[in-house]
């Protein structure tokens, strides 16, 4: 796997931003906090009052909007520590469902690999909480399903109806649905009470908390390439066929060496 580090450090242009004046500056202040909103632990709700009032007429700075303003520059400059996954160890979601909001964190041993926070849509706020709290881990299964799939991993929750998922009785269509977008997947479901279930709460509840300024942002890079790499070492003809195009490129069109593999390029025409 390949990995990247961002390290966010206390900019001043963040602590010193001015309140904004309108709209157009207040979106442009949430342009770049949007950036970073996978980082900050209850994004969403921190960031509510001030998404209101782009409404249509509905700008008026008040002293709610004052506070979710200076809340969301000190979770910026302060974002928490994030871990790189570790790919031979099981993952965990543990998640939370408030009447409006969807609160998720995956992480390894109990360290954070990413948080995940999102408002219901206006149908699912009316929903049952037991559809509810399904919606939330099918959402975040799709939000790191880069992550999940192929591997182990344990879903928290504090629904102790949805401790027996898979062994009950799909009585109704949206059940039914809901267990369709499971399959393919290697988890357990444990029940976990909501009391020791504190940071997927926290995310889908406002926190004003904050913590250290290192991020590290993670991109994967999959072992099949690694491993074919390897194996075309040792095979004579594919090495036999790159020294000549790499000697005489011209005299195959067709052909492109890329990060040490070569590719046959076919035309649309084919």
């Amino acid at each position: 796997m390949r990995a990247y580090n961002l390290t966010l450090l206390r900019y001043r242009p963040i602590v010193d931003w001015p309140t904004p004046q309108s709209p157009k500056d207040l979106r442009a202040f949430l342009g770049l906090t949007e950036f970073y909103r996978k980082f900050v632990k209850g994004y969403t709700a921190i960031v509510a009052p001030l998404t209101r009032l782009l409404c249509k007429d509905a700008f008026q700075w008040m002293q709610e909007s004052q506070a979710a303003f200076e809340t969301l520059k000190t979770a910026i400059t302060k974002a928490p520590v994030l871990a790189l996954p570790d790919f031979t160890l099981p993952f965990a979601l543990e998640k939370d469902a408030s009447g409006t909001t969807m609160g998720v964190v995956l992480h390894q041993r109990s360290h954070p690999i990413a948080f995940f926070s999102k408002p219901f849509c206006p149908c699912m706020q009316h929903a049952s909480a037991y559809v509810r709290e399904l919606h939330v881990i099918i959402a975040a299964i799709r939000k790191w399903r880069q992550y999940l799939l192929g591997h182990k991993f344990t879903i928290f929750t504090d629904h102790r109806n949805l401790r027996d998922l898979m062994s009950q009785v799909i009585q109704t269509l949206e059940l039914q649905f809901y267990l369709a977008k499971l399959l393919g997947f290697d988890y357990d479901i444990q029940y976990k009470a909501r009391t020791s279930n504190v940071v997927s709460y926290s995310l889908s509840r406002i926190d004003n908390s904050s913590s250290t300024q290192c991020l590290c942002l993670s991109i994967t890079h999959h072992e099949f390439l690694t491993q074919l790499k390897e194996s075309l070492l040792s095979n004579s003809e594919f090495q036999k066929q790159r020294e000549a195009f790499q000697s005489r490129p011209e005299e195959h069109p067709n052909f492109k060496l890329t990060n040490d593999l070569l590719f046959f390029l076919r035309s649309h025409l084919d």
